[in-house]
């Protein structure tokens, strides 16, 4: 009777092992997912309903009205939206208004590259549309233009320790009420900035077209004219082959509308940079009637310049030491005959730092450094790094009410932890209850 006894305890014991390992185990698996930093991203209604206060977010007018609040409508059907409820910037009780807007400031963030996703409806009569995301040193932007419905993501790397994120909509036509919806906006951090992979600190380096297009406003950069016509604007033609360039977007300096006039250029201000050296690549290719063509990089103390000469294309690099903590990249072209239209290309910018400042004395001296040319096949090792501070490198996702993927959650290495404990722990029981049995 007594080994009956001790035989259930045993079991008994071993049954609340099992509890306790498979509770760690999903403990476990919890504590690796992402946080979301943003608050009420599903813009779930407070005490005052649909019309009331949004929590977590500051809107730009007061709510209560159809101009602003949280929609549940689905549009003919419930495919339409990820959940019941969304944002809606409508304007409808005053479509003659200033865009409407609501923000919401995440203070505490620990530093790191961060990517910012939501998903995003410009269903009617919408002119602009975008969530942005600033830290006050670096801006990330998502945009969806009229009719575009589904996720769109971006990353930023947040250095400050506060990051606010804006969503803005507007008709400029201002003669009907619009239809921009939001939800489901999520901020997970991805990657520390300490990592192995440095972050490439140039916005919108992959010339990612904004909400005006291949010829509006190019995001991250100042042009030295204003942009709308063929002297300057986004390319995409890729000259009879997609092998021809690093992909399908691109800087193109050309001046086919002025000729005659004056070099082309468009420039970026990098401000709250460590002291220490730096890499900055450029894919180029000066493909037609081109005289000059640089990317030039200066702290204000130190220059270093990549230069291509007619006909050339592929990647180049150079090395700058900067202890100013701010640089500015610009990018110039122009054909000095001034006859024809020139075609200056420009693609895939990167500064990335590689050194620190240590020991200034061991630091390459940045004029010391010529650029060097690497073959168009082969991009430098700069290449092999994702772009994470692109302002308006939003990709979108296959239209879909499934949100992306937004935790990075690693479950092998707990899983065989799990599954060794859980070995040992039957051994052992298997042992005593043997025992017992003699």
């Amino acid at each position: 009777m007594k080994k009956s006894v001790s035989c259930k305890k045993a079991a008994a014991a071993l049954l609340v092992v099992f509890v306790l390992i498979a509770s760690a185990g999903s403990m476990a698996t919890f504590a690796s997912e992402s946080v979301n930093y943003v608050e009420n991203g599903s813009f779930n209604p407070g005490p005052g309903g649909q019309w009331g206060e949004i929590a977590g977010w500051t809107p730009s007018i007061a709510v209560g009205s159809m101009d602003l609040y949280l929609g549940d409508y689905n549009y003919g059907s419930s495919d339409n939206l990820p959940d019941g409820i969304y944002l809606a910037l409508r304007k409808e009780a005053n479509p003659g208004a200033e865009a409407i807007s609501v923000s919401q400031t995440i203070n505490n963030l620990p530093a790191g590259v961060y990517k910012l996703s939501a998903w995003m409806w410009a269903a009617n009569n919408v002119d602009s549309f975008t969530v942005k995301i600033t830290d006050g040193i670096k801006t990330a932007e998502l945009s969806a233009s009229l009719t575009e419905k589904g996720y769109k993501e971006a990353e930023i790397e947040i250095t400050s320790g506060t990051a606010t994120i804006t969503i803005t909509a507007d008709n400029t036509t201002k003669t009907a009420a619009m239809d921009a919806l939001t939800d489901d906006v999520k901020l997970v951090k991805i990657k520390d900035t300490d990592s192995a992979s440095p972050v490439n600190l140039i916005e919108n380096g992959t010339f990612n077209p904004g909400p005006g297009g291949q010829w509006g406003a190019i995001p991250g950069w100042t042009p030295s004219i204003a942009v709308g016509s063929m002297d300057l604007y986004l390319g995409d033609y890729n000259y009879g082959s997609s092998d021809n360039l690093p992909d399908g977007i691109y800087l193109a300096l050309r001046k086919e509308a002025n000729p005659g006039a004056e070099a082309i250029s468009v420039s970026q201000t990098v401000k709250n940079l460590p002291s220490g050296v730096y890499k900055l690549s450029a894919w180029m290719w000066a493909a037609n009637n081109v005289d000059s063509f640089t990317v030039k990089i200066t702290d204000g103390v130190k220059t270093a310049e990549l230069s291509a000469s007619l006909t050339e294309k592929g990647y180049k690099e150079t090395e700058i030491e900067i202890t100013s903590g701010t640089a500015t990249i610009t990018i110039t072209a122009d054909n000095t005959t001034k006859t024809a239209a020139m075609d200056a290309l420009a693609d895939d910018i990167k500064l990335f730092k590689i050194a620190d400042l240590s020991n200034p004395t061991d630091a390459p001296a940045a004029t010391d450094v010529p650029a060097t040319d690497v073959p168009a096949t082969d991009a430098p090792a700069a290449t092999d790094i994702p772009e994470t501070t692109g302002a308006a490198a939003a990709t979108e996702s296959p239209e879909t009410t499934n949100a992306p993927a937004t935790t990075n959650v690693s479950t092998g290495d707990s899983a065989i932890l799990i599954a060794v404990i859980v070995f040992v722990v039957v051994l052992a029981a298997f042992v005593v209850l043997r025992k017992q049995k003699a």
